[in-house]
């Protein structure tokens, strides 16, 4: 649908009513009448002007309108940057709440993210708007994207910033529960990441964010990543972890390298077993960690043996993704070296996608020769 601006009101007033009459058109199938009264929803957001605003704010409140559009028209209405655009949309966020329908689009506050003043102005209508489930998970990520982008946020959204952590411990425990996360659309992954990570960035050390920490690191399953990385925010912040905890993170190697990492910089190197320190242990570690950083994780992780190359010590394993016998099996090295604890990094590693073969440190030389030659 396009729309010419020509600079004449007449024209204006000419396409806004051909646009009014389309809007009521039925379209037919389900994805034609979806895209195109979304393109007249722009065009008359492009048009601008009262009448043009009140137009939308009625066909939002059409009981025929679908629930598509009525969030596209929240995502559209502040364009019209006046006051009584904004107006309407509080409005219908506070009284006329569009559905969330699981694994659709509810992107109703994306507009707000890089609208700092106006989200400062209105910063207690969004504090009261926390109270809806449905929202609360897009006002957090819209929270954090604004203190992202502009440290004074911290210093004129205090309510917004009190309302988040007043439904924090809440949300957390109900995450926790995986048969209440899957029934509630705003409980998801991207929710607890922005609670972690506001945390850290209003540097809220007491015992609301201690309590909270300690629900994730204690509570969520395994090689969950926001386990791992609620513990590392709560050794940076000093809080206490039971010893016992620490131990289990470090016995997995999808959080090890993190958590000794953490944990030397906080000074309690006596918390981790000096034999993940040790030539073999840390290769191994080094490995998985490369390995998952390009693709997956491997599942399967077995030692091959160790071997020179130009008189520098390397040791193979052989990795996979499954038990399953027959399944592929691939070939990764690392150089083997102790971690020095003055300098943590990862080991030089090296791997490809060939399948393991039967002459696998002829198989390793080659991958060395062709990745150091």
């Amino acid at each position: 649908i396009g729309v010419r601006l020509v600079g004449s009101e007449m024209c204006i007033r000419d396409s806004s009513n051909t646009l009014y009459k389309n809007l009521d058109e039925d379209y037919g199938d389900v994805y034609t009448n979806w895209q195109v009264k979304d393109d007249i929803i722009s065009a008359l957001t492009t048009l601008g002007g009262a009448k043009n605003l009140q137009r939308l704010k009625e066909y939002y409140l059409d009981k025929n309108t679908k629930n598509d559009q009525q969030i596209f028209i929240l995502t559209n209405l502040l364009n019209f940057q006046n006051s009584e655009a904004t107006n309407i949309y509080f409005d219908l966020l506070e009284n006329h709440k569009p559905t969330r329908e699981q694994d659709k689009y509810f992107n109703v506050f994306e507009i707000l993210r890089d609208s700092l003043p106006l989200v400062i102005s209105k910063e207690q209508q969004l504090a009261k708007l926390m109270e809806v489930p449905d929202y609360r998970d897009k006002l957090v990520s819209m929270y954090r994207q604004n203190m992202r982008s502009d440290s004074t946020a911290y210093w004129n959204m205090g309510t917004l910033k009190e309302s988040i952590f007043k439904y924090m411990e809440k949300d957390v425990t109900q995450y926790l529960d995986t048969i209440q996360r899957n029934k509630e659309n705003h409980l998801n992954y991207r929710l607890i990441d922005d609670y972690i990570s506001i945390i850290d960035w209003t540097n809220t050390r007491n015992t609301q964010a201690q309590k909270v920490l300690n629900l994730l690191y204690t509570g969520l399953e395994d090689r969950h990543w926001s386990k791992t990385t609620s513990m590392l925010k709560a050794i940076e912040f000093g809080f206490e972890i039971e010893r016992p905890v620490i131990a289990k993170a470090l016995e997995d190697l999808y959080s090890r390298f993190e958590v000794m990492q953490a944990l030397l910089d906080a000074g309690q190197i006596e918390l981790i077993p000096k034999a993940y320190l040790e030539a073999e242990a840390f290769s191994e570690l080094s490995l998985f960690n490369a390995i998952g950083s390009s693709d997956a994780y491997p599942d399967i992780l077995n030692k091959l043996g160790t071997f020179m190359f130009k008189n520098e010590a390397y040791i193979a394993y052989e990795y996979g993704y499954t038990s399953e016998e027959g399944d592929p099996r691939y070939m990764g090295v690392s150089k083997l070296e102790a971690s020095n604890p003055d300098k943590f990094e990862s080991n030089a590693c090296y791997s490809n996608w060939d399948e393991l073969e039967s002459d696998w440190e002829g198989q390793a030389k080659k991958l060395l020769s062709d990745e150091l030659e």
